[in-house]
């Protein structure tokens, strides 16, 4: 999944749930705030299967358990 694959579909569960998002761009690095949750997400387009799957996951718990599936 590319990087802008990965923010519409964060982008489109939020606005579902009606959580508020922020974004706050670092050098190598975009920092998300999604409700409680902070998310620091790479730069580069394409992620690795890992890093994609962390932010998933971590996104549980605002978001609640197997909410990309």
């Amino acid at each position: 999944m590319t990087r802008s694959e990965l923010l519409r579909k964060i982008i489109k569960e939020a606005r579902r749930l009606d959580i508020k998002i922020t974004k706050s761009e670092r050098t190598n690095h975009t920092l998300f705030t999604i409700g409680k949750t902070m998310l620091w997400m790479p730069r580069h387009e394409k992620m690795k299967y890992g890093t994609e799957r962390k932010i998933l996951q971590d996104l549980e718990q605002e978001f609640g358990k197997g909410w990309y599936r």
